[in-house]
């Protein structure tokens, strides 16, 4: 799907993941997720949406650790950085 990311990447991305209430006229934003390592960095500059929970870090790195294994996980969602979601 991305061309050029390779697996050493996946230690400066995460996955941000977002559930919406779709209405016709309006949105609500439900809440979300970024799995990821939580670092707050990104190829060594700081960034505010790596803030991934112990809870997301945990999956993040079970899913690391074994390539082309279906990992499952239940995860609450969260309230994301306002800045994100306008």
């Amino acid at each position: 799907v991305y061309d050029g990311f390779r697996p050493e990447d996946l230690t400066e991305a995460c996955v941000e993941l977002t559930v919406w209430d779709h209405y016709k006229l309006t949105n609500q934003f439900l809440g979300g997720l970024r799995i990821g390592f939580g670092t707050g960095k990104s190829y060594g500059t700081e960034v505010d949406w790596m803030d991934s929970t112990s809870e997301e870090v945990a999956l993040w790195e079970k899913m690391v650790n074994s390539p082309n294994t279906w990992i499952e996980a239940t995860l609450p969602l969260r309230m994301l950085l306002i800045a994100k979601i306008s």
